[in-house]
């Protein structure tokens, strides 16, 4: 499983000389996971048309983007170019949600003509 697609990617099982910091490693990985399911749930909302109200805070939001803004840094400094660019697309559709849902006028004119066409 997880273990032998790491030792495929990195050449190794676990490494007892590896001198990352473990706990550093496993917390941005938590944080990269809490990113990308609340993102999958926002989706989620979004497409079911189920949001009622902005079930979704601006600080929710604001801590969502502050953490995607932490791996797009990460991704940057380790010059990963596939996870920047996958990170700089989550935040342009999490903004575009955002603004949105922050004018909904806008948003039901849009709805009005894609029904209408």
């Amino acid at each position: 499983g997880r273990l032998d697609l790491g030792a495929k990617k990195y050449g190794d099982t676990i490494a007892l000389d590896d001198s990352r910091d473990m706990v550093e490693e496993t917390l941005e990985e938590v944080l990269d996971a809490i990113v990308y399911s609340t993102s999958a749930l926002i989706q989620l909302q979004y497409k079911r048309h189920e949001k009622k109200g902005n079930s979704i805070s601006t600080k929710d939001l604001t801590i969502i983007m502050e953490g995607l803004s932490m791996v797009l840094q990460k991704g940057q400094s380790e010059r990963e170019a596939n996870k920047v660019e996958y990170t700089q697309q989550l935040i342009d559709r999490l903004t575009n949600y955002a603004n949105e849902y922050q004018n909904p006028q806008k948003r039901n004119a849009t709805s009005d003509t894609q029904h209408h066409t």
